[in-house]
């Protein structure tokens, strides 16, 4: 069970995704995180902005 290593940080939720030949997770991250792990912090994202231009789209 990839759970059982306590895999998503930040108070990430892991869940157990199985079937017959593959046991798999994922993290549901809490509203301030992102990422496959809850690694990345939004707010550190939100606060990058551009290095040189900013485009929409």
């Amino acid at each position: 069970n990839p759970c059982y290593q306590r895999i998503c940080q930040n108070g990430g939720t892991c869940s157990v995704i199985a079937n017959a030949t593959n046991v798999s997770f994922t993290c549901t991250c809490s509203n301030s995180y992102t990422g496959q792990y809850c690694e990345t912090s939004l707010d550190a994202l939100a606060n990058r902005g551009c290095l040189s231009e900013c485009m929409n789209g």
